[in-house]
C-alpha cells in the first residue's frame, strides 16, 4: 500500500504546478470510499522517498535557472563572434580539456573498487568507460568555468535567492533573473 501513497502524493504534488513540494502537507491527502488517507498513514520509508522527491523538484528548478542563464549568454557569445554554438563549445571546452591518461584512469579505479567492496571486475574491462568518464568531468569542470566567465562579463543579476514555485497565475510572472536585459520568469522556468 506504500507504494500506492507514494504514487498518489507525486501525482498530487505534480498538479497544477501547485508549488506544494516545500510545504507540508495536507492533513488529509485524499478521501477514497470514505476512507480518509493522511500523511499519518506513511510508513517512514514513504515519507524518506517523499522527502526526496520534493528536494529533487526545488534542486530541478534551480538547475533549470542556470540552465536558461547559460543558454541566454551563450546565444549572446554566438551573436558576439558570429559563429554557431557548436563551435563556440568545441574551441572553449572540448579543445581544451586535457586527455586523461592511463594512470589517472588506474588511480580512480582502484579509488573506487574499494569503495565497491567485493567487486570482481578488472580494470582492463572497465578501462574506456573511466576514460570516458573523466573526460566528461573535465569538460564539464572547463564548460562551468566558461559560463562563469560569460556571466562575469555580462549583465546577469539574479534576483531571488531560492527558486520557488508559484503559488498563484501572477506568481508564474515574478522575475528570477535578468541576463543581458532579458528576464527569465518563474513562467520560463516552469513550462521547462
Amino acid at each position: 500500500m506504500s507504494t500506492l501513497l507514494l504514487l498518489f502524493v507525486v501525482m498530487f504534488t505534480a498538479q497544477d504546478n501547485c508549488g506544494c513540494e516545500d510545504k507540508p502537507l495536507p492533513d488529509i491527502l485524499s478521501t477514497v470510499n470514505g476512507v480518509k488517507i493522511t500523511a499519518k498513514d506513511f510508513d517512514p520509508a514513504t515519507e524518506s522517498r517523499i522527502a526526496e522527491l520534493k528536494r529533487q523538484v526545488i534542486d530541478a528548478r534551480q538547475r533549470e535557472l542556470d540552465l536558461q542563464i547559460n543558454s541566454t549568454l551563450l546565444e549572446a557569445e554566438v551573436k558576439k563572434r558570429n559563429v554557431p554554438s557548436k563551435k563556440i563549445l568545441e574551441d572553449e571546452v572540448i579543445a581544451k580539456a586535457k586527455e586523461p591518461t592511463e594512470e589517472e584512469a588506474r588511480k580512480f579505479f582502484d579509488d573506487e573498487k574499494t569503495r565497491l567492496k567485493g567487486s570482481s571486475v578488472e580494470f582492463g574491462e572497465i578501462k574506456t568507460q573511466i576514460m570516458d568518464h573523466l573526460r566528461a568531468v573535465r569538460r564539464q569542470e572547463l564548460a562551468k568555468a566558461f559560463a562563469d566567465r560569460l556571466r562575469t562579463a555580462a549583465g546577469v543579476k539574479v534576483v531571488v535567492e531560492n527558486v520557488t514555485p508559484p503559488e498563484t497565475p501572477a506568481d508564474r510572472q515574478r522575475v528570477f533573473a535578468v541576463v543581458n536585459g532579458k528576464q527569465i520568469t518563474s513562467d520560463d522556468i516552469e513550462k521547462s
